[in-house]
C-alpha cells in the first residue's frame, strides 16, 4: 500500500483558513513550538486525509473483527501503518509523529514517538 503524495490535509475543499497547517500549533518532544513539514511529517488523526486515506485501507483489508478473534492481524497491520508512515522520510529528514493534544483539540498537536504513534494506530 503507498500513500498517495498529492493528499494534503482538507483537500476537499472544505479548508478553512483555521485549518491550514501554518494556523495549527506544533509542539515538539521538547515543548518547543515547531514547523509542520508536510511532505515528511505524519498528523495521527483521523481529521488528517493522509492518515485517514492510509488507514482506510488497512482497515478494509482487515474486515469485521468477529467474537474471541486474536488481534495478531491487528497488530501486524498496525506495524505495518508504521512502517508505511515511516518511509516518507525525505533524504536525511526523518518523519516525526503529531497527535492532537487532546480528544477535542483540532489545533494543537504534540509530537511523539514510534511508541506512542504505534498505540495510537492500534486504538
Amino acid at each position: 500500500m503507498e500513500i498517495d503524495p498529492e493528499i494534503t490535509p482538507r483537500q476537499s475543499g472544505r479548508q478553512t483558513k483555521s485549518d491550514t497547517p501554518q494556523n495549527m500549533m506544533f509542539q515538539s518532544r521538547g515543548g518547543t513550538r515547531t514547523r509542520l513539514r508536510p511532505d515528511v511529517d505524519v498528523i495521527l488523526s483521523l481529521k488528517n486525509d493522509l492518515y485517514k486515506a492510509a488507514m482506510n485501507g488497512f482497515f478494509q483489508r482487515l474486515g469485521g473483527k468477529k467474537n474471541n478473534e486474536s488481534n495478531d492481524d491487528e497488530k501486524v497491520a498496525a506495524r505495518e501503518a508504521l512502517r508505511l508512515f515511516q518511509n516518507r522520510k525525505v533524504g536525511e529528514q526523518l518523519v516525526r509523529f503529531f497527535k492532537p493534544e487532546s480528544r477535542y483539540a483540532s489545533k494543537s498537536y504534540v509530537e511523539v514517538d514510534e511508541a506512542a504513534a504505534l498505540e495510537k494506530i492500534t486504538a
